[in-house]
């Protein structure tokens, strides 16, 4: 069987199958590139001078970045940055990347604020060398703290100023220490008593009765 075809119906074969071809090659032009994709951020945002806060940023797309403000030069696409800050103040840390799909710019800000005051503590005792039996008076004064607590030869929280009086239950060295803390940077000190054994003025009497006493067993012992 033999199929004919007119050039009438030739022609719209032709020209469908052209247009086809046009509609499959618009399909797969060439996309636009991506559009900038750019975060900064800073954590945490406020601290105190000298204390450390972490840059962190992603630019996807990117093929340059640039730092400005506060920091300065050439970064990569992605990474952490630590800063430190020594001085008060609002710290500004700009970012601007480039890429096929356009630029883009972000900003992080940092707050600083004063480093809170150590903590100062004195700490003594009165007297530091005493008899067994006798006490001692200790005394304490911690400035910008907001709580003590004592450890060694006695315990438990203590007030941020005060004394107390302790009585030695042995001969020797005895340690009292006291740690305090506040806002800024924590304190310790250590106070050492000197304590004495009693003086015993009836020892040497003791001793040579003692020695009597067993010269007169042994010369009763060997008596006929």
């Amino acid at each position: 069987m033999k199929v004919f075809f007119s050039s009438r119906t030739g022609a719209a074969l032709l020209a469908a199958a052209l247009l086809g071809g046009c509609g499959h090659g618009a399909d797969t032009a060439a996309l636009p590139p991506p559009a900038q994709d750019l975060t900064l951020v800073v954590a945490p945002a406020a601290i105190a001078a000298g204390e450390p806060a972490v840059l962190s940023w992603r630019a996807l797309h990117a093929s340059r970045c640039i730092a400005a403000g506060d920091w300065s030069g050439e970064r990569s696409a992605i990474g952490r940055e630590s800063v430190s800050p020594a001085v008060p103040g609002v710290y500004r840390y700009e970012l601007s990347c480039s890429g096929p799909g356009g630029s883009g710019v972000r900003v992080a800000e940092l707050r600083v604020s004063e480093m809170p005051a150590a903590v100062r503590l004195s700490f003594g005792a009165e007297p530091a060398q005493l008899a067994l039996g006798a006490s001692s008076r200790l005394s304490w004064k911690a400035e910008e703290a907001t709580a003590c607590t004592a450890s060694g030869a006695w315990d438990g929280a203590r007030e941020v100023e005060g004394t107390a009086t302790v009585t030695p239950a042995t001969p020797g060295i005895v340690i009292y220490q006291l740690h305090c803390i506040g806002a800024g940077a924590p304190a310790d000190a250590v106070v050492q008593l000197e304590v004495l054994p009693v003086a015993d003025d009836f020892a040497e009497a003791r001793r040579v009765f003692a020695a009597l006493k067993a010269m007169e067993q042994g010369c009763c012992a060997s008596a006929p």
